[in-house]
C-alpha cells in the first residue's frame, strides 16, 4: 500500500508539472510569445531566457516572476540600445557615401571657380556653423590637403582619362630676318592628332605645310623638339621621316 501510494503521488506530481508546462506554452501564442523565451534543453518543465542566459523551472507564474526580476529588466534595457550589425553597417555606408559626395562636390567647386585651396579650411568650418544640424556636414573634413588630393588624384585623373584620346601638337617656328638680322620664335598652330606615334606626328606636320602651301623641304633648315624617342629616335622618328638633307637638329 505504501509503494502504490508513493507511485500515485509521483504520477500526480508529474501530471501537475506537465499541466504547468502546457499552460505556459498555451499562454504565449505565436504572436504573444516574447523573443527572449525559448524551450530549455533541460526538458519541458524548464524554460530558457536568452537575455539572461538562464534555464529556470516553473510555469507561467515563474515566467512572469522572472520577467519582473531586476536582472531581466536590466538586460532588457541594455538590449534596447543595441543596434543590429546589419543596420549599423547600412547606416555607416550611407553616411560615408554622403560625406564623400559632399567632399567631392566641394573640391569640384573650388577647382571650377579657381579658388585657392587654403580657403577650404575656413569654408568647411563656415558650413558647419551655418548648418550645425546636418550630420553629413559635421563629418566633412575636406581641408586644403584633402581638397588638393581629390582634385589631383581623383578629378584630374578622371578628366585626363576622358580626354586622353584627343592629343595636340604645338608648332613653333623660328624666323630669321635678313634685314634686321634678328631671330624670333612665333607660335604657328595647334594641330590635333589621333595618337603620338612618329608617323602620326610626321603626317600631321606635312599635312599642315601642304595645306598652307609651305615648301618645307626648301625652307626648313632645322628641327627642334624634346628628347622623346618619337621625335629623335635613330631608327624611326619624326627626325628620320623628315629626311631633309641640310636639316639641323637640336
Amino acid at each position: 500500500m505504501y509503494t502504490n501510494s508513493s507511485n500515485s503521488d509521483n504520477v500526480d506530481s508529474t501530471d501537475e508539472e506537465n499541466r504547468k508546462s502546457c499552460k505556459r506554452r498555451s499562454s504565449f501564442g505565436p504572436k504573444k510569445k516574447p523573443r527572449w523565451l525559448r524551450p530549455s534543453i533541460k526538458g519541458d518543465l524548464f524554460y530558457h531566457c536568452t537575455l539572461c542566459n538562464d534555464d529556470n523551472k516553473g510555469g507561467l507564474s515563474a515566467v512572469r516572476k522572472h520577467l519582473a526580476s531586476q536582472k531581466h529588466t536590466k538586460n532588457v534595457k541594455s538590449v534596447k540600445n543595441v543596434v543590429p550589425i546589419n543596420q549599423m553597417l547600412e547606416t555607416v555606408s550611407e553616411s560615408g557615401n554622403l560625406v564623400k559626395t559632399a567632399e567631392l562636390r566641394l573640391a569640384m567647386f573650388i577647382s571650377e571657380h579657381n579658388i585657392a585651396f587654403r580657403t577650404t579650411d575656413h569654408l568647411v568650418q563656415l558650413l558647419k556653423v551655418l548648418n550645425s544640424e546636418s550630420q553629413t556636414i559635421k563629418n566633412i573634413s575636406c581641408n586644403r590637403t584633402t581638397a588638393t588630393k581629390i582634385v589631383t588624384n581623383v578629378i584630374g585623373v578622371t578628366g585626363f582619362e576622358q580626354s586622353s584620346s584627343i592629343k595636340h601638337l604645338a608648332l613653333v617656328v623660328r624666323i630669321f630676318d635678313k634685314e634686321t638680322f634678328t631671330v624670333t620664335d612665333q607660335f604657328l598652330d595647334l594641330i590635333q592628332i589621333s595618337n603620338a606615334t612618329a608617323l602620326s606626328v610626321f603626317n600631321a606636320v606635312v599635312s599642315f605645310f601642304n595645306k598652307n602651301n609651305i615648301p618645307f623641304k626648301e625652307n626648313l633648315i632645322g628641327f627642334a623638339a624634346d628628347g622623346a624617342n618619337t621625335m629623335f629616335g635613330d631608327l624611326h622618328s619624326v627626325k628620320t621621316l623628315l629626311e631633309v638633307p641640310r636639316l639641323s637638329v637640336w
